[in-house]
C-alpha cells in the first residue's frame, strides 16, 4: 500500500471511533444533561428577588428553583436569569461557568479527566441530539471523575432530553 493510501485509512480511522485505538475511546462514562428553563413553562406562585446590578423582579417559585439547579433560566421578556455566587444575574445569553455562551455541542466534565477544547464523540447521542460530536467548553461543581454533562437546549422538550440521555455510554476523543 502507497504511504497515501495508509495515511487516508488511518485518517479515516481515527474520525471513526469503533475504528480507534483503546487509548482513544473509553467505556463506562456517566452521562447527564442540563438545560436552560423556559420561564413560560412554570406556574404556581411568583416571588420577588434582586438581580445583581439591576432591579428586583418577580418570578414564579419554582422557575427560580429550576434556575439554581440548571444555572440559567429565559424569562418571558426573552432575558436570561442566572444564579451563582449565591446572587442573581442578567444576562443576554445563558452562560456556562466561564461566562461564555452556552450552545448546543458543549459539554461540561472534570477537568482533571477531559481538559477544557477537548472534542470528543458521545456514542448514542445523535438518536435522541441530532449529534453525537461535542466539545468540552465548561465545568460544572456536581461533575467528578467519569462524568459528562451535555448541553441540550431550551424549555421542556430539553427537559426530556436531558433524561434520555442519562445513563452510561462510550466516549472517544476526536
Amino acid at each position: 500500500m502507497s504511504k497515501l493510501m495508509i495515511l487516508i485509512v488511518s485518517t479515516i480511522n481515527l474520525l471513526s471511533c469503533s475504528s480507534m485505538t483503546p487509548l482513544g475511546c473509553s467505556d463506562n462514562w456517566k452521562i447527564t444533561g442540563y438545560y436552560t428553563p423556559v420561564e413560560s413553562d412554570f406556574k404556581g406562585r411568583s416571588k420577588n428577588i434582586q438581580i445583581m446590578d439591576a432591579d428586583s423582579y418577580s418570578f414564579k417559585e419554582d422557575f427560580l428553583a429550576e434556575v439554581k439547579i440548571e444555572g440559567w433560566g429565559k424569562t418571558i421578556d426573552g432575558w436570561y436569569l442566572g444564579y451563582y455566587g449565591n446572587n442573581w444575574h442578567q444576562s443576554e445569553f445563558p452562560k456556562d461557568a466561564r461566562g461564555h455562551e452556552l450552545y448546543l455541542g458543549k459539554v461540561a466534565a472534570d477537568v482533571n479527566y477531559l481538559a477544557p477544547g477537548n472534542r470528543i464523540h458521545i456514542d448514542n447521542m445523535s438518536k435522541i441530539l441530532g449529534q453525537s460530536q461535542f466539545k468540552v467548553a465548561d465545568v460544572r461543581s456536581a461533575i467528578k471523575g467519569r462524568h459528562i454533562d451535555v448541553y441540550v437546549g431550551e424549555g421542556e422538550s430539553a427537559k426530556k432530553k436531558t433524561w434520555a440521555i442519562t445513563g452510561t455510554h462510550r466516549i472517544c476523543s476526536i
